[in-house]
């Protein structure tokens, strides 16, 4: 996920631009300017500054996909954890012809 929009993620949590930052170790005009970006290239407003900081309903929306492709890509982490263990002479000949050729070059390569 690019850095802008865990930036975001941070900010939407936090509900604090400065909080935010500090817990990613950036100064505060880093992470608005990550927002500001994050803005300028959907062309939507995320925050409402005044009366008080808040989401707004595109940021909302954000937020919700944001956090769905989170979950996506912990659980491909996991599996890909599982799948870098599985040697290439486990899978079942027949079941082998199935196998992009990608995979049969790889296995090849950690074989050796």
């Amino acid at each position: 996920m690019k850095i802008g929009f865990e930036v975001f993620l941070v900010v939407a949590r936090e509900m604090s631009i400065t909080k935010a930052a500090n817990e990613l170790h950036i100064t505060q005009q880093c992470a608005s300017d990550h927002i500001k970006r994050l803005e300028k290239e959907y062309n939507v407003v995320l925050f409402e500054r005044r009366p008080k900081f808040r989401l707004t309903q595109a940021g909302e929306i954000m937020l919700h996909n944001l956090l769905n492709i989170q979950i996506m890509e912990t659980s491909m982490s996991r599996r890909r954890g599982r799948w870098a263990v599985l040697p290439w002479e486990s899978v079942h000949p027949a079941r082998r012809s199935y196998c992009p050729v990608c995979c049969r070059d790889i296995t090849s390569v950690t074989r050796r």
